[in-house]
Parts: structure tokens; sequence; C-alpha cells
């Protein structure tokens, strides 16, 4: 739209610069910019065409030049966002959310049965987790094993699969597609050892996760030793799964016949000994 009001208006000036001109005895070709002329001396110009015509006047030859370099530019900036468009894939998966899930409501979604992940949806007393249990939930398919799980999301169209960080890190080598970790579409996880009653040793293993908490050695571990090890580029967006005419999630998933999904994965929150 933008080039079109540029043509249009480079044209208008075109035409009534050289009707100003001719007005004041401008030594221009008679009928030479009406208005269907000056359009498609213009159209010529930003199609980097040669003109037959040479404009005499310096008002008429500036119009020209504004043109050209109106038409670099142009050119130069489709040229810069048509190479960055097919250099970096943009994926924009149909939900980020559980909100988005649920309005969604064509994916299947899924968690390894009787796992504390499924339990958290099955008690929920939110009524969104409860709303996606009720209404989303494949619960006569709930796969066994988060392996199960995992590559039900390469096989099965429109499949979303809950299952915690470390889990699909494990897994990531045995996965035969790209999967996508919708972050915001999380839920919080907690981690323990658990100890015989009356173990000894109880309290200072509490007192010590505690300082490592509080000092943040903990979260520098999982940064360190769990995330890089789970490199963006390669297990939780593969582009080459995702490549097409389009750069949605929609498309993607016609790329090939089994389908694709994305896995929602729950985040390590805090670490306690009980």
């Amino acid at each position: 739209m933008t080039v079109v009001c540029t043509l249009l208006g480079l044209a208008v000036c075109l035409c009534l610069i050289y009707r100003i001109g001719k007005n004041y005895g401008s030594p221009e070709i008679s009928n030479l910019y009406t208005a269907p002329q000056a359009l498609l001396y213009v159209l010529g110009i930003f199609c980097q065409q040669g003109l037959d015509v040479t404009p005499v006047t310096w008002s008429c030859r500036i119009v020209y030049w504004i043109s050209y370099l109106t038409a670099i530019v142009i050119f130069s900036a489709y040229s810069g966002a048509l190479v960055s468009s097919l250099a970096n894939q943009r994926i924009v998966p149909p939900f980020t959310t559980f909100q988005g899930l649920l309005k969604h409501g064509q994916y299947k979604v899924a968690t390894v049965a009787d796992s504390s992940h499924l339990t958290t949806f099955q008690d929920s007393t939110d009524e969104l987790l409860r709303r996606i249990y009720e209404e989303l939930f494949d619960k006569n398919n709930l796969p066994s094993t988060f392996f199960e799980g995992a590559n039900n999301i390469c096989s099965i169209k429109n499949y979303a699969f809950i299952a915690s960080y470390a889990s699909v890190l494990a897994l990531s080598k045995n996965i035969s597609c790209g999967i996508l970790a919708l972050k915001k579409a999380s839920l919080p996880e907690n981690l323990g050892f658990v100890a015989a009653k009356n173990f000894p040793y109880l309290g200072l293993i509490n007192f010590k996760l505690a300082n490592l908490q509080r000092s943040g050695i903990l979260n520098r571990i999982r940064s360190d030793e769990l995330l890089q090890k789970l490199p963006e580029e390669k297990v939780i967006v593969d582009e080459r799964q995702f490549r097409g005419s389009s750069t949605n999630f929609h498309s993607a998933e016609h790329r090939n016949s089994s389908g694709s999904g994305s896995a929602t994965v729950g985040e390590t929150s805090k670490m306690s000994s009980t």
C-alpha cells in the first residue's frame, strides 16, 4: 500500500509540475506528462526500466531523481526484509498458554498415566486446569511412559504432552521430530529426597539444601548443567520440522503425514527433602 501511494504521489507531482511549467513557458514537449503518461513513467522507474524521454526542466528532473532514489530505497528494503524472513524462520504456535490451549480446543492433551502431573489436573481447584482435564485430556489413551508420550508428539496430529523438563532432556536423543516447549504453559514442580522416618541426618540435609537454594547455587547448577545440555535450536525447536511456505505452527503440522505437536514442559521451581 505504501509503494502504491508513493507511486501515485510522484506521478501526480510530475504531472502538476509539468502543467505549471507549461503555463510559464516551459520548453518541455506538449502533452508529454499527462496523468496516465506520468503514472507510466514513474512505474517504469520503479520497475528499473529505461525511459525514452529525458525532462528538459530541472523541476521535472528533480521529480525523476526522487523517483529513482525512492525506488532504490524501497527495493533495498524489500530485499533485506525478504532475505531476513528466509534466513530467520519465526515459529508461531497456535497457543502459548493454558488459556490459549483451551480456547484453541483442537489439541489432545496427555501426560503419563497415574503421574503427579495427571493428579495436578484431576484434583486442581483451578477452573482452567480442571476444564482442560475434562475437555481436552484423552483419559482412555494416556501413555504409560514419558518415552511413549514424547513419541506421540511426533506421530499424533495436534498432540500436546505435559512432562518435566528433565524428562524431555533425557529423551531428547530418542525423539524423532522437533518439539516446541511452551514455557508459559508450565506448572511448578517440586523435587525431593525420600528418607526413612526418624532419619538422623534429615535436619542437616534440609539445612544444606536451604543454604544452596538461598545462595542461588541450585539455580546456577540448573542453568549450567541442565539448560545448556538442551540446545534450543536442536531440541526445543527443530527448524527443519517447521520449515515451509508459511512459518506458523499450523503449516508445520502438514509437513509430513505423521504431523507434529508441542510439548508443555513443567519447570523445576524448588528442591526440598522429605
